[in-house]
């Protein structure tokens, strides 16, 4: 999991050099980089299944209920050319392939 000062590093830059940026609210610890998009301002990027175990763990809930919930409140919504991207990582991929 990225360490809450790397997201705060992240939030801190972003906040500064990119004051539209938007950020998912209570996700900091899947907050994993910056990326870039030409002729666009930075964006925030997060995990997809660090949010998922986030949303667990600070709801109680279980696996199915935090992906229903991220899929239509978070991972779908798009609001405009400053909305955050989650990514699935490789080795994510790969595991859930074997």
């Amino acid at each position: 999991m990225c360490d809450k000062s790397a997201a705060q590093r992240i939030r801190a830059y972003l906040e500064e050099e990119s004051p539209d940026t938007l950020l998912a609210d209570g996700l900091d610890g899947a907050l994993i980089g910056i990326g870039e998009i030409p002729c666009h301002s930075p964006i925030a990027v997060y995990d997809r299944n660090k949010c998922i175990t986030e949303m667990m763990a600070s709801e109680g809930w279980e696996y199915e209920e935090a992906v229903e919930y991220l899929e239509f409140n978070t991972f779908c919504a798009y609001v405009g050319k400053h909305t955050p991207i989650f990514v699935t990582l490789a080795e994510d991929l790969i595991d859930g392939l074997e």
